[in-house]
């Protein structure tokens, strides 16, 4: 992308919380951005602070949220941010600068953009789809080995969360670095009741070779699969908790945990039960050609889906199979997973 690469988050007041996710997101692509957190009153003009931030930055990033329609506050934000573009223009340095619209929300009424402005829709896209997209636009590379050969957990205990929800139990947020802590430390202006001026949001990420491929978080913990073996990290600080090499064959199958169980698709042909407290094998179960889909849990049992193009149903206490049928080939069942 085009200027300096520095970020002005536009955004409505009551949809901080719901920003938490790309907030989590930039901080481990060590995007310099502005993210203010202080609600103007009636009356205010925009302060002066805001003003620098604005001329600082060459790319002004929109929250599109039905909130978004009814605020002054972001249009006249983006109206300031087009006066730096005209001014831009007639001084004859280009279109370095550039306003992308996010859209989070399917009920967002959208407005005319400009002929240059960027439109990405997260609305009904998953996660993983529209981080990527963003990721591009913004002109953040990704690690050297590519996407499944680096995975960060971002933000600490209450942003991982977050984004788990939010992404279906797990979005890998990839560094734009090479391996240990990020270069460049993301420079953040979220003014609160206790000013924070340079507050970080990244308080723990963590790196493997062997490449982690899915995560969940439960039990306040963080459980990420490998093509070497089985994590389990401290969601709070990111401590290794344990390490199972026997739970090996990287999937982009999430975990899914249920009281002390988790269960997990692996792609050497089993269903595995594995205790989240020391990531002991409590059982395990064929199924067929092996599975990349998300295992469905309930109180009445265990469901995965298999390439082989059958719906296994197994007892939750022991894995003894209950029953299968087949319900699609190897193309439907590879892209799906079973859910109530």
């Amino acid at each position: 992308m085009a200027g300096n690469g520095r970020v002005f988050i536009s955004h409505v007041h009551e949809d901080n919380a719901r920003v938490t996710p790309l907030l989590a997101a930039l901080d481990a692509w060590g995007v310099d951005y502005w993210f203010d957190t202080q609600q103007l009153g009636a009356g205010q003009h925009i302060s002066e602070r805001v003003q620098q931030a604005l001329a600082e930055r060459d790319i002004f990033m929109l929250i599109c949220t039905p909130a978004t329609n009814a605020s002054m506050w972001t249009g006249l934000e983006l109206q300031a941010f087009r006066g730096l573009l005209e001014r831009d223009k007639q001084a004859g340095r280009g279109e370095r600068r550039k306003v992308i619209y996010l859209i989070l929300d399917p009920a967002y009424a959208r407005q005319p953009v400009g002929p240059h402005d960027i439109v990405v829709d997260a609305s009904q896209a998953h996660p993983s789809v529209w981080f990527k997209e963003l990721r591009s636009t913004l002109g953040v590379k990704p690690p050297r080995r590519g996407l499944s050969r680096r995975a960060v957990i971002a933000a600490g205990a209450t942003a991982t969360v977050a984004l788990a929800a939010s992404a279906c139990a797990g979005v890998r947020l990839l560094s734009a670095q090479g391996s240990g802590k990020p270069a460049v430390t993301p420079k953040t202006h979220m003014p609160t009741s206790t000013p924070q001026p340079e507050a970080a949001r990244l308080e723990w990420f963590f790196t493997s070779t062997d490449g982690p491929e899915a995560l969940a978080v439960a039990n306040d913990a963080v459980y990420l699969s490998g093509t070497e073996g089985m994590y389990a990290l401290t969601a709070a600080t990111g401590d290794l908790k344990w390490f199972r090499s026997k739970i090996a064959g990287a999937s982009s199958s999430i975990p899914q945990i249920a009281g002390p169980t988790m269960y997990y698709c692996g792609e050497n042909e089993f269903l595995l039960a594995v205790s989240t407290a020391d990531g002991s094998q409590v059982w395990s179960a064929s199924i067929g050609a092996g599975s990349s889909s998300t295992p469905f849990v309930d109180a009445s049992g265990i469901y995965a889906n298999a390439s082989d193009g059958f719906l296994y149903a197994f007892n939750a206490a022991d894995g003894s199979p209950r029953w299968k049928t087949q319900i699609g080939g190897k193309e439907f069942l590879d892209l799906s997973s079973p859910t109530a």
